[in-house]
């Protein structure tokens, strides 16, 4: 005995069966999809790695040199610094110039990484632009150290009260403005995380000088 089998049903189970190419296809897009949604998270991650590298290297070399400048002859950083520390903070009014006056010592890095990025097309060209941009970056960094830990050596607790609490925030601010140029310099540089990191130090030096302006000094 035979059973009919009406053709309009044999249609629906071949439409409801996929074929075994249709199958590898749709792996192979959903494995793509994967890879794209996994690439900016592990941009992020070495962005954070890196951002946590520069944060540590230059809060030791303002720690070395604090030291330094401590054990050889502090009052001689003091005369030469001449610091004040007011005993009230300035108020709000002064958050702007506070925070341009920062802005412009980020600016170099963030400025100097998308130079880096408009000379990718052709990297030959601009090797020695590359060397200026780095002796720059340094001298910056290295200038801003000495005179921030000689500081920190010369006037001791008065300084360290001093910089609280929008110092360890303006120094976040400044450490995402290199990462940014070290990411463009190492070729490892991402468009979604350097705009992130921009963003980041605008909004933590905003911050900053929002606490400058408006804290007393502990």
């Amino acid at each position: 005995m035979t059973r009919e089998t009406h053709p309009w049903a044999e249609a629906q189970v071949e439409l409801t069966v996929p074929r075994r190419g249709e199958i590898t296809a749709a792996e192979g897009s959903a494995a793509r999809a994967g890879c794209k949604r996994a690439a900016p998270t592990r941009s992020d991650a070495a962005a954070v790695r890196q951002l946590a590298g520069i944060a540590t290297v230059v809060t030791v070399a303002l720690i070395v040199v604090a030291v330094i400048v401590h054990l050889i002859g502090p009052a001689i950083a003091r005369r030469l610094l001449g610091f004040a520390f007011p005993p009230d903070p300035p108020g709000l009014r002064a958050a702007w110039g506070i925070f341009t006056g920062n802005l412009r010592l980020a600016a170099a890095p963030l400025a100097g990484a998308r130079l880096l990025q408009l000379a990718d097309r052709d990297p030959g060209a601009f090797r020695p632009g590359r060397a200026l941009l780095d002796a720059i970056i340094a001298t910056i960094l290295v200038g801003n150290v000495v005179v921030v830990a000689a500081g920190f050596g010369g006037y001791g607790m008065r300084m360290i009260r001093y910089v609280l609490p929008h110092g360890p925030v303006e120094l976040a601010g400044y450490c995402c403005a290199l990462t940014v140029y070290t990411s463009a310099r190492t070729g490892r540089a991402r468009a979604r995380s350097a705009w992130r990191l921009s963003l980041a130090t605008l909004v933590l030096l905003a911050f900053a000088a929002v606490l400058e302006a408006t804290c007393a000094p502990l």
